[in-house]
């Protein structure tokens, strides 16, 4: 039951996220870019720290 909790509750996040992509194309590319600018970063981070 846990699982198919899971699994709604994940379905629901992404519909929503396209749904605020469809109608707010600028905001989800920006959030998008800011999001890939930190993962870049932490990667830069993690390999100084290895």
């Amino acid at each position: 039951m846990k699982t198919l909790k899971r699994f709604l509750f994940e379905l629901l996040w992404i519909c929503a996220a396209g749904i605020c992509a469809w109608f707010f194309p600028k905001t989800a590319l920006v959030i998008v870019a800011f999001g890939a600018a930190v993962t870049v970063a932490l990667r830069m981070v993690e390999r100084r720290w290895m």
